[in-house]
C-alpha cells in the first residue's frame, strides 16, 4: 500500500500545481475540446456569431463541472482515496482461496495463522518466503498444492474475477465515485450564454425529479429500472453485453491456467537440482546429450501441408527447427505401414526445400488472447514443394535434419486421384490460448479422421490461434495431433490472422494474383471435380465490403473454373446467429455478395467468425430459394437432399476448439435474412464431413461427445443434388382399404344374385405403378412433395384410352347399387 501511496500522491500533487484536472489534461496535450469536435465533425449550432449550442461553449461547460468536482471529492483529498483503495485490497487479500488452512509458511515464521481457511494473503506470503528462500519445494505444502489447482483445474479465476468486478462496481464505481458525483445539466447552458435559462429551468426539474438527489447513482439507476432485466443494473449491463458473450468457460480455463503458471514457476523450480539456488555451485566438464523434442524444436515443428498446385501431384510442406539447423532435409517413399526411408526419392518425385532465419515472438506474460513483455526468438523456417507424384497414390515422408538424424514421425501424403469422389473436412476457430486447449483441436483431428478415414484435407475458415504473434501458439495449433503433419489443412485468413503475414509465416500458399498478403491471402484450389475458393475477410475496402481487387478476382476465378462443385470459404459469415451477425462488415459483404455468389455458380460457403452452428436453406439475393426435397441415403446414413437448387447455402460448423459461444435470439437475425433451416446450441467443438459424390454432396456435421460410440454426435445433416430425381427403390405397394362383407342379398326381379363379398379385383402387373398414388403426406411415403405449383391440365379432348382400371370401379359401384336397393327392399319388407 505504501507504494500505491507514494505513487497517487506524485501525480495528485502534480495535478494541483497544474490548476486542476481539466487544466492538468490540457497541459498534457489532452485537448477534450478537439477531440469531440473531430469526433463529431462540427462544433455545433450556431447563428451567425452567436453559439446556440456548440462543444466550446456548452458541452465543455459540463466537462469543467465534472472535472472540477472530481478535483473536490478525490484530488484535493488523496486519504479518502487510500481508504477505499485499502478497502478494495483488503477484501481481495482476504478472499478464500482453499478450504486448507496455510500452515507451513506460519509455522516456519513461529506464527499461527488467524485463518481456518486460506486466502490469497496467505498465498502471497508463501511464495514470497518460498521464492527469497531459494526452497522451492512445495511438496508437503497441502495449503498451496490445493491454490494452485483451484486456478489451474477448477473454477477460481472465474470466481476470482467476479468477486474482482463486483467489487469494483459495488465499492468503488456505484459506491463511491457515481454517489459521490453530481449529474448537472443545467452547465450544459452556461451563464452569460442565450440558453442560460435553460440551464436554470432544467436544475430546478432535475431537482423534482430526483428528489433532491442528482447523483450519477440516482440518475442511471432511475434510467435503469425502466428497462428488460438484462439492463436493470451496471452489472447486467456488463453480464449480456461482455461477460455472458465473450467469456467463455474457456476463457476463465485459460486465465486460471496462467495464474497457476505463474504461482507455480515461483514455488517450484526442480532444474537442475532441487534446493540449490543459494548454496551450490555446479560444475560440469564433458559431453551433454541434448534433449531433442518438438518443443525445443531440435525435432521438426510446426509441421504441416498444403496443396499449392494439382493436387494430384504436387505437395506443399513447411516446418519450423531451432535456429543452428539449417538443412531442410526431406525422405519421400512409397506408402507402407513401416517405410523404409533412404535419400533416393521414388521415380519421377522432384522435390525444392528452402530455409530461412527468421525472427518469432511470444509474450513473457501470456493472458492468452493478449500477451505482454515480447521476447523475440531466432528460428528456422524450412519449406519444401514436392512434385511428380502419382495421383491417387499414398506416400510416407520425413523432414528433419540428416546431420544429426533428428527426424519427425512418419506423416503420409495422399495425393488426389482425379474421380468425382472425395470427402473433406469444415472446421472453424480453432484458437486456444495455451497447449492444453489446443488438445482440443487436436482431438477434432483424431474424431474427424477416425470417423471418416477416407478424408483428405481440412478446409479451415479462420481463426487457427488465438493471439497471433505468439509463435508458441502455432506450435500448439500444428503440434496437437501427430494427424496433422498426414493431411492438409487449407486455411483462410481470420481476423486474428489480420496483421503481420501470419497466413504465409505459418503455410505455404498457392500464388495468385498480386494482391496485399500482409492482412491475409486470398486464392483458389482444385480438388477432384470440386473448385475452392477462399476469401480474405480482412481485405477490405473503404465501405466495408470486399476490396475490389479481391472482388473482380473473385468473379474472373470462379468464372473460369468448369468443376462440377463450386465451394467459397471465408472467415467472416455472411449469415449467422451468432454476436457478429449485424456488424458493418459482415452486412456489406453480405449485401455485396448475396446475390452475386448465387449467379457465379456457387454451391456451399463454409463460413466461420462466430463460433455457433448455423445453416441456410438455400439462399439467393438475401431470399430463401425452396428446391424440391427428397430422402436419400449414403453410408448408412439418411439425408434430405435439395434437388437441383437455385443457390447457395451457408454453414458455420461452429467452432474447432474451446471457445463456444451463445447464439442470438432468432427474432433479432429475422430482421435481416430469414431465419436459418438448422440452428443448434453447440456446447463442444464441432468439425463438419463433406462428400461429393459425383453429382451429389453429403453434409454431416458432429460435435466432440466422450459418451457417444464415435467420440462425436451428428447434430446437423443435409444434402445437394444436381441429379435427376431418383425413385425410391422397391416402394412398399400402399395397403388397399377392404370392403366389409356385404349382407346376402334378396333376389331381386331384374338383377343379378349377387352372392356376399365381390371378389378381389386383379393387382396391376407393373409394381412401380400401383393402381393407388402413394400419399405424399405421409411420413412413411419415399416421396417428397414438391415445391413446385402444379400445372394446369391443357385445354381440349380429356379422354384417355381406357386401360381396364375402370372394370374393378364399376363392379364396386355396381354392388354398392344392389346392397342399397336390397336394404330399402328388406325395410319396406319389414315394415
Amino acid at each position: 500500500m505504501t507504494m500505491i501511496d507514494n505513487a497517487l500522491s506524485g501525480i495528485f500533487e502534480d495535478i494541483q500545481e497544474a490548476g486542476g484536472l481539466y487544466a492538468y489534461l490540457e497541459a498534457s496535450g489532452i485537448d477534450l475540446e478537439k477531440i469531440i469536435i473531430d469526433a463529431l465533425g462540427t462544433n455545433g449550432f450556431e447563428v451567425g456569431s452567436v453559439e446556440i449550442f456548440t462543444v466550446s461553449s456548452n458541452i465543455m461547460s459540463f466537462i469543467k463541472d465534472l472535472c472540477a468536482q472530481v478535483d473536490e471529492a478525490y484530488i484535493n483529498n488523496p486519504d479518502h482515496v487510500m481508504e477505499v483503495i485499502d478497502g478494495v485490497v483488503t477484501k481481495a487479500l482476504n478472499y478464500q482461496v482453499s478450504d486448507y488452512k496455510c500452515t507451513k509458511f506460519y509455522e516456519a515464521m513461529g506464527m499461527e495463522s488467524k485463518n481456518e481457511k486460506g486466502t490469497f494473503e496467505d498465498a502471497a506470503y508463501t511464495v514470497l518466503y518460498t521464492l527469497y528462500n531459494a526452497n522451492e519445494d512445495i511438496s508437503d505444502d497441502k495449503f498451496m498444492n490445493d491454490v494452485l489447482d483451484y486456478f489451474e483445474n477448477r473454477d477460481g479465476a472465474k470466481e476470482f474475477l467476479n468477486f474482482l468486478i463486483d467489487t469494483l462496481l459495488d465499492d468503488v464505481i456505484e459506491g463511491e465515485i457515481l454517489s459521490t458525483l453530481k449529474f448537472n445539466p443545467g452547465k450544459l447552458f452556461p451563464a452569460g450564454s442565450v440558453t442560460s435559462p435553460i440551464g436554470v429551468v432544467t436544475d430546478i426539474i432535475m431537482q423534482i425529479i430526483f428528489r433532491g438527489n442528482p447523483s450519477y447513482e440516482n440518475v442511471i439507476y432511475s434510467v435503469l429500472n425502466l428497462l428488460p432485466e438484462k439492463y436493470s443494473s451496471l452489472r447486467n449491463i456488463l453480464n449480456t453485453v461482455v461477460m455472458d458473450e465473450y467469456m467463455t468457460q474457456s476463457q476463465y480455463d485459460s486465465i486460471g491456467y496462467t495464474i497457476g503458471r505463474m504461482l507455480r514457476s515461483l514455488v517450484e523450480d526442480t532444474n537442475p537440482a532441487e534446493k540449490s539456488d543459494l548454496d551450490v555451485t555446479l560444475v560440469y566438464d564433458g559431453p551433454v546429450e541434448p534433449e531433442v523434442t518438438q518443443d525445443n524444436m531440435r525435432l521438426p515443428s510446426n509441421i504441416g501441408t498444403t496443396f499449392t498446385g494439382d493436387a494430384s501431384t504436387e505437395r506443399s510442406i513447411n516446418w519450423y527447427t531451432k535456429y543452428s539447423l539449417k538443412n531442410s532435409d526431406i525422405q519421400i517413399a512409397e506408402y507402407s505401414e513401416n517405410p523404409t526411408f533412404t535419400d533416393k526419392l521414388p521415380k519421377g518425385v522432384k522435390v525444392s526445400t528452402t530455409s530461412e532465419l527468421v525472427k518469432r515472438e511470444y509474450p513473457g506474460v501470456d493472458l492468452g488472447i493478449i500477451g505482454f513483455i515480447s521476447y523475440g526468438i531466432n528460428v528456422n523456417r524450412h519449406t519444401a514443394t514436392i512434385t511428380g507424384l502419382k495421383p491417387g497414390t499414398k506416400y510416407c515422408y520425413r523432414v528433419g535434419d540428416a546431420k544429426y538424424g533428428w527426424w519427425s514421425g512418419t506423416g503420409i501424403i495422399e495425393t488426389a486421384d482425379n474421380s468425382d469422389s472425395f470427402t473433406f473436412f469444415h472446421v472453424s476457430d480453432e484458437q486456444s490460448q495455451n497447449a492444453v486447449q489446443y488438445g482440443t483441436w487436436g482431438k477434432v483431428v483424431d474424431t474427424a479422421l477416425r470417423m471418416f478415414p477416407e478424408g483428405k484435407f481440412f478446409a479451415s475458415a479462420g481463426d487457427q490461434v488465438d493471439y497471433t504473434k505468439h509463435f508458441k501458439q502455432w506450435q500448439w495449433f500444428f503440434n496437437a495431433s501427430e494427424n496433422i503433419k498426414s493431411t492438409a489443412i487449407m486455411p483462410a485468413a481470420g481476423n486474428h490472422e489480420k496483421s503481420g503475414y501470419m497466413l504465409d509465416q505459418n503455410f505455404v500458399l498457392p500464388k495468385t494474383v498480386d494482391q496485399d498478403r500482409e492482412s491475409g491471402v486470398f486464392y483458389s484450389y482444385d480438388y477432384n471435380n470440386a473448385h475452392f475458393i477462399v476469401l480474405n475477410t480482412n481485405n477490405l475496402s473503404e465501405d466495408k465490403a470486399l476490396s475490389d481487387d479481391q472482388l473482380a478476382w473473385l468473379k474472373a476465378d470462379a468464372q473460369a473454373s468448369d468443376a462440377q462443385w463450386k465451394i467459397v470459404v471465408l472467415h467472416k459469415a455472411l449469415y449467422s446467429n451468432g454476436s457478429h451477425y449485424d456488424d458493418k462488415d459482415v452486412k456489406a459483404m453480405r449485401k455485396q455478395l448475396c446475390g452475386l455468389l448465387p449467379d457465379l455458380g456457387i454451391d456451399i460457403v463454409l463460413q466461420g467468425h462466430d463460433h455457433v452452428y448455423l445453416r441456410t436453406d438455400v439462399m439467393d439475393n438475401n431470399e430463401v430459394v425452396k428446391a424440391e426435397e427428397q430422402k436419400i441415403t449414403f453410408g448408412g446414413r439418411e439425408y434430405t437432399a435439395k434437388l437441383n437448387p437455385e443457390g447457395t447455402v451457408y454453414v458455420i460448423s461452429a467452432c474447432a476448439g474451446v471457445k463456444d459461444y451463445q447464439t442470438k435470439d432468432v427474432k433479432d437475425t429475422d430482421k435481416l435474412f430469414p431465419r436459418a433451416e438448422a440452428i443448434y446450441d453447440a456446447h463442444s467443438a464441432v468439425f463438419s464431413a463433406i462428400t461429393i459424390d459425383g453429382s451429389k454432396l453429403y453434409f454431416d456435421a458432429y460435435m466432440l461427445d466422450d459418451e457417444a460410440k464415435d467420440g462425436a454426435t451428428r447434430i446437423d445433416s443435409f444434402a445437394l443434388s444436381k441429379a435427376e430425381k431418383e425413385e425410391p427403390e422397391n416402394p412398399e405397394k400402399p395397403e388397399k382399404p377392404s370392403l366389409p362383407d356385404l349382407p346376402e342379398l334378396p333376389e331381386i326381379p331384374g338383377l343379378p344374385h349377387w352372392p356376399g363379398k365381390p371378389e378381389k379385383p386383379e393387382e396391376p402387373s407393373d409394381p412401380s405403378n400401383p393402381s393407388e398414388p402413394l400419399d405424399p403426406s405421409d411420413p412413411a411415403s419415399p416421396i417428397v412433395p414438391s415445391t413446385k405449383p402444379e400445372t394446369n391440365k391443357p385445354e381440349g379432348d380429356s379422354k384417355v384410352p381406357n386401360t381396364g382400371a375402370a372394370a374393378p370401379v364399376m363392379l364396386i359401384a355396381f354392388a354398392g347399387a344392389a346392397f342399397v336397393i336390397g336394404c330399402s327392399a328388406k325395410r319396406k319388407k319389414e315394415d
